[in-house]
């Protein structure tokens, strides 16, 4: 083969090892794909010492630097960046403080329930219905079934479910 065409076997190779990387960021192919791009760049390396020896430790030079440059773009610098944070379903900072504190809210009322009586609006097989202070919320029964109509106290809850119990 001659020299022309085994340098572009060997950037052709090469190129492929980078794009296949890419591909490694956005792709969860638990290293397979890394592994891929590694015999890619091999191959280029391979292509190019037959060319030249110059040549072939200018692969190898690439290889060794693409190669950590990639690993530290991936796990510190593409975290923090918009694609980043969707790849890897870390949630923007603010978002988590606004969704801890609708939770807080949302447990704060319900310890505020706690104790307060209302009315089954449906049979209680556990899970049903029920109405306290004129608002609806959907209960779990403990203990005992509770049929539609009967009253409740609420004795705890999560999230948006109540527990309660016949009154």
């Amino acid at each position: 083969m001659s020299d022309d065409t085994l340098m572009l076997i060997g950037f052709g190779l090469l190129a492929a090892s980078v794009v296949v990387m890419v591909f490694e960021m956005v792709i969860i192919s638990a290293g397979v794909l890394t592994l891929f791009a590694i015999a890619l760049a091999g191959g280029g390396i391979f292509a190019f010492f037959q060319v030249d020896a110059l040549w072939g430790w200018s692969a190898v030079l690439f290889s060794l630097v693409m190669f950590p440059a990639f690993l530290v773009f991936f796990f510190k610098v593409m975290p923090h960046t918009a694609i980043g944070r969707g790849l890897y379903l870390d949630d923007d900072p603010e978002d988590v403080q606004r969704r801890e504190r609708e939770e807080a809210e949302e447990q704060a009322e319900i310890a505020s329930m706690v104790g307060k009586e209302g009315v089954a609006l449906t049979d209680m097989t556990p899970a049903g219905r029920i109405e306290v202070e004129g608002e609806r919320f959907d209960a779990v029964a403990v203990g005992s079934m509770v049929d539609h109509g009967e009253r409740v106290r609420v004795i705890g809850g999560w999230g948006h479910e109540l527990k309660v119990r016949k009154a």
